[in-house]
This record gives C-alpha cells, structure tokens and sequence, in this order.
C-alpha cells in the first residue's frame, strides 16, 4: 500500500514539472514573439522614415544641381593689412614725418606701420579711433636685425614678442618665443599654455586652463568671429571674448573634424548639427545647409528667414532673389516657382511667373505682376 501510495505522490510530482515546464516555455515564447513584433513595428516604421527623408533629400540634390540662386561661399580668414611698399620708407600722414636718423641705404618697411633699418626699429604712432599718425617712435628694447611682422599687430624678435597698441607697444612676458602661435586677435599659444590677450585693454595676457594646447584652434573665417574653438577632445563657444574653461562652453553634440563657422557671425555647422549662439537649430539639415544673400538659408526641405522660420511652401531648387545687387540696394523681394515673398512675409496671390520689382516712391518698395501691383506685401490695385 505503502509502494503504491509513493509511485502514486511520483506521478503527480512529475506531471507538475511537467505542466510548469510546458506553462514557462508557452510564457517564452509569447514574450519572444511579442518582442520580435515590436522591434519589427519600430525598424519598419523607422526604416521609412529615413527612406522617405533619404528619398526626400536625392529628388532635392537632383533638381538642383544648379540652384537658381547660389549659395554665399565661406571665405577663408585674413589678417588684412593695410598696403605698404616694402622700399617706402616714409610714414604717411598729413606732413612729412622726418624720421631723424635713418640709414636709407638699409632701411625697409615690414608693415605700414613699422620701418626698419640696421640700427633701429621705428613705429608710426596713431589713434585707432581717429586719423591722427602724425608722430613716430623708436623701440629701444627691438633687435632690428631679428624684428619681423607677425599677424594680428604682433611683432617679435630674438628676444622679445611685441604688441603695437596704436599710439605705443607693450612687450608680451610669459611667452615662450620659439613656440610661438598668433591664433587670432584675441587669442596666442605657445608649446605650454593658450592666452587670452586684449593688450589694447590690459597689461597682460591670461592663460587658458583645461585645454589640450597642441590642438586648440579658433574656428574661423572672418577676423572679428572669435566664438567658436576646438581642440581633439571637443568643439567650444563662448559668445563673449575673453577667459573661459571647458566645462562650461562645450559644446556636446559637435564634432570637431567637421565643424566650420559660417558667414553669418555665431552661425556654424557640421556634419550633424546646425549652431546658432552655441546651441543646435534642430529644424535644419545640417549636410545641406547654405546661407543665401538678403538675410534668406536653404536646406533640403525649404528656404528659412534670418531666424530661421521656415517659409511655407518655399521651394528650395527655384528660390531667387529679385533685383538684388547688394544688400542695400534690393527691393526685398523674391520668389520661386510657388509664390512670391516680400522679406519673411508671402505676398499673397502675387503671380511668380510674372512678377517684377519696381523703383521705390516715397522709400517703400513694389511690385507688379500680369493682374496687380503691390507695395511690401500688400496687394494694392489692379494692374
């Protein structure tokens, strides 16, 4: 009875296992399939998303090969200096300035304010605010055999790095000479450390804490864009000149192998993100952005004003400017093959097949097309 009773208790023991084996393989694989469906849902929705977006951006890049109205191109930076002839030596002003003392035979001119000759170096004096240059002064402290121009109004030579200041110079301390970099204006490294000058303003420059030294570099195409940085380990803005750290203007997102400033002052792109003032414009496609004369950018999927509102129904291949010569001499408006624009606004009902810019009256700009004539973006009376 016993023997009996235990094959009895075996049985029900192993057909348990036996049912929880079979419940637990039935959870697995409903949770397996539930999972495969949800991931299959979010690749295929995802998936299309891009195609569409990818299909979006080649129907764009080949209908315009050949935009109507041509993007403005990034110049590259220069330090622009005025003209001088290397055998003038003579400082320009009102009257002859006799500089006492020159030896004519060795005598060179290595900027338009700076002449030298064997024995000296000799700087022109002038007021940065006024046209006044009407004196000159010699810098004692100058090896005239070594001195030579920099950029961005630095000067050295075997023994010092001079800063002309205008109406005087200041010699430049704490700087190593044979490792020396002006980056830009505001900006110099050497093998050891980054500064911070603004010796027009203060009487010495200031180190730069917690960037890599070899790499640091303004990123910049126009002398006065001194906002966004980079070195190996990040890209860097800081809307103000002066002193500033890592930690608080790093810029996460950017990439420092493909960022680059554009025209527009506290404008920049790579190959990711647009930037404005440090911080990313999501709305715009980065690897077809473009910045258009009359204040007008361009991507993929449409025409943006200065702040970057899109223009509805704008059409990016056929978008042109109307009349403009420059910025001060354009009517305001402009069109593709959908509508017309005056500025940011739509000039409703205007035809674009059709429409022409006319002379300003009274200061206010128009327009004309085969049925109307508008001012701004107004409509105004029939044809």
């Amino acid at each position: 009875m016993k023997t009996l009773f235990r094959l009895n208790t075996k049985k029900s023991v192993d057909r348990g296992i036996f049912i929880k084996s079979k419940v637990n393989l039935i959870l697995t694989a409903v949770i397996f399939v539930t999972v495969v469906t949800i991931v299959a849902i979010i690749y295929f929705w995802w998936g299309g998303k891009i195609n569409d977006e990818n299909q979006d951006y080649k129907q764009v890049a080949n209908a315009c090969k050949k935009p109507k109205l041509k993007a403005i191109s990034v110049a590259t930076v220069k330090d622009e200096q005025p003209d001088y002839l290397k055998s003038d030596c003579h400082f320009s002003s009102y009257e002859p300035i006799v500089i006492s003392g020159l030896d004519k035979t060795t005598c060179t001119r290595i900027s338009k304010y700076f002449i030298i000759d064997k024995n000296q170096v000799y700087k022109q004096q002038y007021d940065p605010g006024s046209s006044d240059y009407s004196s000159y002064i010699i810098l004692k402290e100058a090896d005239s055999n070594s001195f030579r121009a920099l950029k961005y109004g630095y000067y050295q030579d075997s023994r010092n790095l001079f800063y002309d200041t205008g109406e005087n110079y200041k010699i430049v301390n704490g700087i190593d000479l044979k490792s020396i970099q002006i980056l830009s204006t505001h900006f110099i490294k050497d093998k050891n450390n980054i500064f911070f000058s603004q010796l027009y303003r203060q009487s010495e420059i200031k180190p730069l804490q917690g960037f890599d030294v070899d790499s640091f570099s303004v990123v910049q195409n126009n002398t006065y864009h001194e906002q966004y940085f980079k070195d190996k380990n990040g890209v860097y803005f800081s809307e103000r000149v002066g002193v500033f750290s890592p930690n608080s203007s790093k810029i996460h997102e950017a990439n420092v192998g493909s960022i680059k400033v554009m025209q527009r002052s506290l404008l920049a792109k790579d190959n990711n993100f647009v930037y404005y003032n440090g911080k990313i414009v999501s709305h715009l496609d980065a690897l077809t952005f473009e910045e258009l004369d009359g204040g007008y950018y361009r991507d993929a999927r449409s025409i943006y004003t200065r702040n970057f509102n899109v223009l509805p129904n704008s059409d990016s291949c056929t978008f042109e400017l109307i009349g403009y010569k420059t910025q001060y001499e354009w009517s305001g408006y402009a069109k593709d093959k959908n509508q017309v624009y005056y500025h940011d606004s739509i000039v409703e009902g205007a035809d674009p097949s059709t429409f022409q810019a006319k002379e300003p009256e009274s200061g206010i700009y128009g327009g004309f097309d085969k049925n109307f004539q508008y001012e701004g973006r107004y409509r105004i009376q029939n044809k």
